[in-house]
């Protein structure tokens, strides 16, 4: 059965949001360390069990445009590990699932997931880690998720 741990309120994902305002364009960055979340959630990350990671709350009006996956250090756990980036536990994805087992970028742009329109929010929403492959304790790798956003007033 998978499991949904809340990252938001972690330390690596904190003060690396883009201004916010109306129209203001941001790269929002996250760093993803394995090992920190394992160690200050004290949670097991599961791929097997398909586990999901809430990384990042993503403002209302907010457009993303695209992402980027950029694994730094390389899984070294026994089995095979991917992580697909999204929301909706995976459902909308802006990279499918990808290996975090071998050192590379992988992005994608929001055209090749809803097609010609962009994903703006009306609604808050988080952005999802959501694992996958044969490993059943993720406890190594670094990787970092770029999100090129259009940031808009919130709506009232």
């Amino acid at each position: 059965m998978a499991t949904t741990t809340d990252c938001t309120s972690l330390a690596q994902f904190a003060g690396t949001n883009a201004p916010y305002g109306r129209g203001s364009f941001g790269v929002v960055k996250l760093h993803v360390d394995m090992s920190s979340i394992t160690t200050e959630k004290g949670v097991t990350v599961s791929g097997a069990g398909a586990d999901v990671l809430q990384v990042w709350d993503i403002p209302v009006g907010c457009m993303i445009l695209g992402a980027l996956l950029d694994v730094t250090t390389a899984c070294t756990d026994s089995g095979t590990a991917t992580v697909a980036v999204g929301t909706n536990a995976g459902v909308n994805t802006f990279v499918a699932a990808t290996s975090i087992k071998t050192v590379a970028k992988t992005g994608m742009t929001t055209s090749a997931t809803y097609g010609a329109a962009q994903m703006v929010y009306a609604a808050t929403d988080t952005l999802d880690l959501l694992f996958g492959g044969t490993e059943t304790d993720i406890d190594s790798g670094v990787f970092d998720v770029y999100l090129y956003c259009l940031f808009n007033e919130e709506a009232a």
